[in-house]
């Protein structure tokens, strides 16, 4: 399957929320709305599963990293699309410059309500 993560997509045969989890390692800091972006993702994510993300931190602005997420900036985009406040587990000095890190937050089970 080949689909543009930025847009809306279905994977087939899947009915969403179904996933385990998703890993984005360097993705997020291409797009300019990472905050519907990963609202979309974490669409298709069960209760529980988990969200990883690998991104830049300390990082300017570059036409490599056009939009760096920082920990901080990725608890709010977290926090938009349902998943709980992700936790650093790694980080390491990137040879681009910068620091790399490992986040991980789990997606929160909905009541009927629609309130986590």
């Amino acid at each position: 399957m080949a689909a543009d993560f930025t847009g809306p997509f279905e994977l087939p045969g899947l009915p969403a929320p179904q996933l385990d989890g998703i890993l984005l390692a360097n993705a997020l800091h291409f797009v300019a709305d990472g905050e519907a972006v990963l609202r979309r993702l974490a669409h298709w994510v069960r209760p529980g599963g988990r969200v990883v993300v690998i991104e830049y931190d300390r990082r300017a602005r570059s036409r490599w990293v056009p939009y760096p997420i920082s920990p901080e900036r990725l608890a709010v985009l977290a926090a938009s699309a349902g998943l709980s406040a992700p936790a650093v587990t790694a980080t390491r000095p990137s040879a681009f410059g910068g620091t790399l890190y490992v986040a991980a937050a789990e997606r929160l089970v909905v009541s009927p309500r629609g309130r986590p």
